[in-house]
């Protein structure tokens, strides 16, 4: 389980050579990504990826709803250091010294527990360092408002995404060494199309009802791609 603590944001913000190398991975990973996305720019959507669209904003709405994020993380991550539930998990508001934090923000209830959660839809050789970063934009506002506070945050992303989600095996860093410092650069992924429909039935969240009607959809467009 990959967990970012008060510790790690004390060490970020002692050691300028996190930061630099943090910067340059940014603006080199960015400028790939630049490049993918304008290969994509001015493709007109058919009638079926508008609805896939349609299907994947439900789902990122859905993970506003604490209840089907408990139920999502009990269904796919075994967090030992706490219980989930309905009743002891809150969302929270972004405040303004949050703005650079993208991800929606869960917390357990009288615990220093945070969870910061992200959904992609396509692979993205940022997410490292972004979910890094945002983990440290959190701990240092939660500090800031609450100086006796030591949070912990487990960063999660959710991948809904059709392509093979190859990040972790060859951009991720895993473990980056400043002299004596030791910052691990990962994150919990939950990859739905690592489950077959079968699995996603079996579980409990509604978002796997959506995953299962987007893996129907992708079966259809392979089947009838010279047809179409």
């Amino acid at each position: 389980m990959q967990i970012f603590t008060y510790n790690d944001y004390l060490d970020y913000i002692s050691n300028y050579k996190i930061k630099k190398l943090i910067k340059i991975q940014n603006k080199r990973i960015k400028i790939k990504n630049n490049i993918e996305k304008e290969k994509y720019k001015n493709k007109e959507k058919t009638e079926v990826e508008k609805i896939k669209e349609k299907i994947e904003n439900t789902i990122e709405k859905l993970i506003e709803d604490k209840q089907e994020v408990s139920k999502i993380i009990n269904d796919y991550l075994k967090i030992s250091i706490c219980d989930i539930n309905t009743n002891n998990l809150e969302i929270i508001e972004k405040s303004k010294n949050q703005i650079n934090i993208k991800s929606q923000i869960f917390k357990i209830k009288e615990k220093e527990i945070y969870f910061l959660i992200k959904i992609e839809k396509n692979p993205n050789y940022n997410i490292p360092y972004t979910i890094f970063e945002e983990s440290m934009e959190l701990i240092k506002s939660i500090k800031q408002k609450h100086q006796k506070e030591m949070p912990t945050v487990i960063p999660i992303i959710m991948y809904i995404g059709n392509q093979k989600w190859n990040i972790k095996q060859k951009n991720k860093i895993r473990y980056t060494k400043f002299e004596e410092n030791n910052i691990e650069l990962g994150y919990n992924i939950i990859d739905f199309n690592l489950y077959s429909t079968k699995e996603l039935k079996n579980k409990k969240s509604k978002i796997n009802k959506y995953i299962i009607l987007k893996k129907e959809m992708n079966i259809y467009l392979n089947e009838n791609r010279y047809n179409l």
